[in-house]
């Protein structure tokens, strides 16, 4: 099969005149042009970033992208460890196959079904280095949006690529089906709720009676958290808790704005301000928050450019539209969710004072999934979500669950038992749980030392530090473990 798409698609590649040694098309978007398409994408992307970041994390010279059905680049993560082949991948870069040749992004556009280009198989003499595994993503009424993505320089098998893109491919389509979106005044749909916030540990039980509470006030918040822990599904239960649930709730993605962007985002712009701009004029996000709450998402991520405009909006309580001369008061209620610490990132340069403190008012902490004492709850609540049967979950499978650490956590969870639940009858097996840390350990051409040092780390980290906690986790005796800490000169 693999062969016969490969075939296929070198053979469109000659019959349209590319050829393997020439110039490779740089179709790329930017300006106003690419603000639009991302705009366009904003409730697929939401649905698929998540999973991006957890396929182009921990592993060195490999990115993951992902890439609507026109071949545009709209997210990515990772690096390649190469300048020209990072640049190639840019956000707003076309890679259908009319413009790079064969390659996994393309093959799959073309042919809607997962595929692996590797090495000698692109068409593209510069693109043999590569090894890329791609996934097509799919909306709930069967149309193709686009698909997942991931490219490494690294040798190896492309299997294990390619069963992660399908994970978070479907994965993402579960997304669309049961997530809110954003903008639900235009949608219909509502937002989420403090009774949506599921689980029975005392630490979850304890931030939602804090929410409760700062429901009420009209302080901004912070909240805390690693990604996947539910950040966004408090925010918006912050807003419908409290008074201001009967105006907007608009959420910026901090992490996915240029700076070339930030201005009209958040103050929006009139007609005629710049080439391309809505012949109407738009309003920017607190304009469309105003007498609600404004959710800045990954906060921790905006560039220090970025963080000087939102001070003047959050200090003046004004916005002027770009090309506008009227200034616009805005009553906007700010929460910010981050998964950095930001006084971390004040003391490294990265993160104004002055915005800190415009933000810092109530602080709350979702706690990641490996702390929490009501895995196996939320197992079963997600279960119920994802599987149409009722499915249980074996005495195994659940001690599996249990002692994994889950660094994607709720949102990773929700994968695996996706995995789990598709490959399972009417009880999930230990087998069935599967983690994408087993299919990179087997499959992704580490080597055994590699993997024996990373398990190390894992269990460490799970442990806190605790040495006898991760020989136990490991099964294996205290000395040994020290020993291999040595070994990887892991003491500290």
């Amino acid at each position: 099969m693999e062969q016969l798409l490969i075939h296929a698609s070198w053979k469109r590649c000659q019959i349209s005149g590319l050829s393997p040694e020439g110039p490779v098309g740089e179709s790329k978007l930017n300006g106003r042009l690419l603000h639009d398409l991302l705009e366009q994408s904003e409730f697929f992307l939401e649905a698929v970033r998540p999973y991006l970041k957890i396929l182009g994390k921990g592993k060195q010279n490999c990115t993951a992208v992902v890439v609507n059905n026109d071949g545009y680049i709209l997210s990515k993560e990772g690096s390649l460890g190469d300048e020209n082949l990072d640049r190639s991948m840019d956000i707003g870069t076309n890679w259908s196959e009319e413009n790079k040749g064969t390659n996994a992004m393309g093959v799959v556009l073309h042919e809607k079904t997962s595929a692996v280009i590797k090495g000698s198989h692109h068409y593209c003499r510069k693109h043999r280095i590569l090894t890329c595994a791609a996934s097509p993503v799919f909306n709930p009424k069967g149309e193709l949006l686009g698909a997942v993505n991931v490219s490494t320089t690294e040798e190896g098998s492309g299997t294990s690529l390619l069963q992660a893109v399908k994970v978070a491919a479907a994965a993402a389509e579960n997304s669309l089906h049961h997530t809110v979106p954003r903008r639900p005044e235009l949608t219909g749909k509502p937002l989420y709720k403090m009774e949506d916030i599921a689980g029975a540990c005392e630490k979850v039980e304890k931030i939602k009676e804090m929410a409760e509470k700062a429901a009420m006030l009209d302080y901004p918040v912070i909240i805390y958290g690693e990604s996947g822990t539910g950040k966004e599904l408090l925010a918006q239960s912050l807003h419908t808790a409290g008074p201001r649930r009967i105006g907007p709730f608009t959420a910026l993605n901090c992490s996915a704005l240029p700076e070339t962007l930030i201005e009209s985002e958040l103050f929006g712009y009139e007609k005629g301000a710049f080439t391309g701009a809505q012949s109407k004029g738009k309003a920017g996000k607190f304009e469309e928050a105003d007498g609600g709450t404004i959710l800045l998402d990954e906060a921790g991520d905006l560039s220090l450019k970025a963080q000087g405009t939102l001070l003047r909006v959050l200090q003046e309580k004004k916005v002027t539209r770009l090309g506008g001369g009227k200034e616009i008061p805005v009553d906007v209620r700010v929460i910010a969710a981050t998964n950095k610490n930001l006084q971390k990132e004040i003391a490294e340069g990265r993160f104004r004072k002055d915005l800190y403190f415009r933000l810092k008012g109530i602080f709350l902490t979702m706690p990641p999934l490996r702390e929490r004492t009501d895995i196996l709850n939320m197992a079963g609540y997600l279960l119920q979500k994802i599987s149409p049967v009722s499915k249980k979950i074996s005495p195994g499978a659940a001690e599996k669950i249990v002692r994994y650490s889950w660094p994607g956590n709720v949102r990773e969870l929700e994968s695996v038992l996706m995995q789990a639940a598709f490959l399972s009858g009417d009880t999930i097996q230990k087998e069935h749980v599967q983690f994408e840390s087993v299919y990179e350990m087997e499959n992704s051409g580490w080597t055994l030392e590699e993997t024996e040092k990373n398990a190390v780390l894992e269990a460490l980290e799970w442990a806190g530090g605790n040495v006898s906690l991760a020989a136990e986790r490991l099964q294996t005796s205290r000395s040994t473990l020290y020993a291999k800490m040595k070994k990887y000169n892991l003491n500290s």
